[in-house]
């Protein structure tokens, strides 16, 4: 046996495993790149069957279809198109031995109100076949995560219009046949992403939220499954949150969120830093853990390499435009936390993915916009310090170089064989120096290893002595959540009874409603017969007041007429008896009688005030010189002192008086009684009859 080459072969043995325990951070690099559309989301995945990697590209830009592209034979070639209106995020997850892809569409053609798309990889095909289409609002992005040994997957609605942004995220479930059922609804303002996490066997999701109309300082909510729904559990305040991201390094449990702008009303500021959150145990909570600068981060990815922890964010703009850095931070410890290390040059990124192409490292970009234009080049960046020792790069700038393994021939000569033995001496010991600070190296980067793993150990003890907590304590808070669980589904069916007997409360208003109308429709139609019976009343009673008005004067007059008809009459009576009983003295009745009888024709209403001269009352008519005469004129001179004076005779004032007060009475009648000559009449002549009668016995 060759000595010689057993121990070159120990040595690069050695030398192999002494590497091991040196660290070298990746070098990541521009290496390929893809044709974009606004990518707003990308995803990788490696296929079982052929270890072959394709990455899935989510593109914005109307009428444009999202890609898919497989990395062959040192290049990227495209495989697929999937159409989906307006692409804004996607997801992928190996559940059951299939490959789901999940993309939802944020805003096309004036609308909100689109098509989340889900397909199933086919290996045979090795194309993405369509399995469902689920009706979103406005959606963000879809969180896929198995619950239960039961595949979900959560859509955040981000908003319905510019102006809505309240609205109900979804949470759906496969049922047995492969398709997806709403399982909850969750109310969120402005939601833009769900993370699904396990902490002590609880599981959680936390509801980033970006905008509620009018500020960006929304608080985003961390809700835990209580057995039967998502209940909300803890709320952290955020800016403008697009995404958060779950990892764990050792005992520890980490949350990133993604701060993308700081906007209250005013200017809008990008260059804000993105809250990094340690889950603390004792309080079942997150707790603050430390503050990353960003500049308009769109979402976090984590990832391991070569056993170390890093975070790359998806930093889109400064306040100046689209052409900043994305910065890798690495962990170190839980006293420093992550720190920075390289920059990454990109244009307006939207997402990131850390993905293998056998054991070399890549991160693919989703580039959006440069502020101008949507169609871009998204880069894919490989790491130089883990490049395959065979040749696959599309240049030959990417060629590794030629193996630096010696290749060692044996010396034939078997005279010095004296200078083997000390070659073998030498080598002997220099491989026992080698191993003995091997073995001390190692046991260095032990003991470092189990003092930080004690400090983690001390730090997880400081805190539950801070905290408190108890054994007890949580199993309260477990029944506190259980008894949360069912007051929540006694809360729900109460809503759900409260909402059919408010429909049935509508409806019955509604019917109210209608039949008040109608009442009221009735009442106006009553209302304005009465008003027209009531204008009717008011124009008879009006007509009837003017008829008896007019009755009233009418009979006033007629009144007046007769009164002074019957005035007259009696004075001419008087006079004219006068004037007979002097010019006759005595002479026949009949002259007198048929004197008066005029007279008794003009007065209709009252025939016992006409001058009607009994034969008793008679007297014969005496000169005047007589005693008779002259006691006749003494009456005279006291009832006329106004003749007497005058020197008139009686005659002459008779015929005077009678002419004058004849001609004015029959004037009077005519004029007074012109409207009721009918009735006059028909009076007169049963007053005639009435006084033929009574003048009867005195012809005989």
């Amino acid at each position: 046996m060759d000595f010689r080459l057993y121990f070159l072969v120990f040595f690069l043995l050695l030398c192999r495993h002494a590497a091991a325990f040196t660290t070298n951070d990746p070098d990541f690099q521009p290496a390929w790149n893809i044709s974009t559309f606004a990518a707003t989301d990308v995803g990788s995945f490696i296929d079982p069957q052929d270890n072959t990697t394709y990455v899935v590209h989510a593109n914005f830009e109307p009428d444009k279809p999202c890609t898919v592209h497989r990395f062959e034979q040192g290049d990227w070639e495209h495989q697929q198109d999937l159409f989906v209106s307006g692409a804004y995020g996607l997801d992928l997850i190996w559940f059951n031995g299939k490959l789901w892809l999940a993309i939802t569409p944020f805003y096309a053609g004036q609308t909100y109100t689109l098509e989340t798309k889900v397909f199933v990889w086919a290996t045979g095909s090795k194309q993405f076949l369509p399995q469902q289409s689920i009706q979103t609002i406005g959606a963000y992005s879809p969180t896929f995560f198995v619950m239960n040994n039961t595949l979900h997957v959560g859509v955040a609605f981000n908003r319905e219009s510019p102006t809505d942004f309240d609205l109900t995220s979804m949470i759906y479930r496969l049922n047995a046949t492969e398709y997806f059922l709403p399982f909850q609804a969750i109310d969120t303002l402005g939601a833009s992403h769900f993370e699904y996490l396990e902490i002590d066997g609880i599981a959680y999701l936390f509801l980033t939220q970006e905008f509620d109309g009018s500020s960006t300082h929304v608080d985003s909510v961390l809700l835990h499954f209580n057995g039967t729904l998502f209940v909300p559990r803890q709320s952290l305040p955020t800016m403008g949150a697009m995404r958060a991201t779950h990892f764990q390094i050792g005992v520890f449990h980490f949350l990133a969120i993604a701060n993308r702008l700081s906007f209250t009303g005013g200017e809008s500021d990008f260059e804000i830093d993105s809250d990094l959150y340690l889950w603390d145990r004792n309080e079942t909570q997150f707790a603050f853990f430390q503050a990353l600068p960003t500049l308009g981060n769109n979402g976090w990815v984590y990832f391991t390499q070569s056993g170390e922890h890093f975070l790359l964010p998806a930093n889109e703009r400064d306040n100046d435009g689209y052409l900043v850095d994305s910065i890798l931070y690495k962990w170190i410890d839980v006293e420093t936390g992550f720190v920075p290390i390289d920059a990454l040059p990109a244009v307006g990124v939207r997402a990131w993915v850390h993905t293998l192409i056998g054991e070399m490292a890549l991160l693919a970009s989703a580039f959006y916009t440069e502020g101008v234009t949507t169609s871009l080049l998204s880069l894919i960046y490989r790491d130089e310090n883990t490049l395959p020792t065979t040749s696959f790069s599309p240049s030959e700038s990417d060629a590794p170089t030629a193996s630096m393994t010696p290749t060692l021939q044996p010396d034939s000569s078997s005279g010095e064989s004296g200078e083997y033995d000390l070659y073998i001496i030498i080598g002997a010991l220099a491989a026992v120096a080698l191993i003995c600070s091997l073995l001390a190296a190692c046991r260095y980067y032990r003991r470092k290893a189990k003092e930080e793993e004690d400090e983690e150990r001390q730090a997880l003890l400081a805190a539950a002595e801070r905290g408190g907590k108890t054994a007890a304590r949580r199993d309260v808070e477990d029944a506190t959540d259980r008894a949360a669980g069912k007051l929540h589904s006694a809360t729900e069916d109460f809503n759900a009874a409260q909402a059919r007997l408010k429909h049935e409360q509508e409806q019955a208003a509604i019917k109210a409603a209608a039949a008040q109308a109608a009442l009221t429709a009735a009442a106006r139609k009553n209302q304005l017969q009465a008003d027209e019976l009531s204008r009717q009343n008011r124009t008879i009673q009006a007509e009837s007041e003017r008829l008896v008005t007019a009755a009233a004067e009418a009979a006033a007059a007629s009144a007046a007429a007769a009164a002074y008809a019957k005035q007259v009459a009696r004075e001419a009576g008087r006079s004219f008896e006068e004037q007979v009983s002097d010019a006759l003295g005595g002479g026949k009745l009949e002259l007198q009688l048929s004197l008066v009888a005029p007279f008794a024709d003009q007065d209709d209403d009252d025939d016992a005030e006409l001058p009607m001269f009994p034969a008793q009352k008679l007297s014969p008519i005496l000169p005047y010189d007589t005693p008779s005469q002259e006691r006749r004129d003494g009456e005279d001179d006291g009832e006329n002192d106004g003749d007497d004076v005058a020197g008139e005779s009686p005659i002459t004032t008779l015929s005077s008086a009678s002419s004058g007060d004849l001609s004015s009475g029959e004037q009077s009648d005519s004029d007074g009684n012109e409207d009721g000559d009918e009735d006059a009449d028909e009076d007169g002549d049963e007053d005639d009859e009435e006084d033929d009668d009574a003048s009867a016995p005195d012809e005989d």
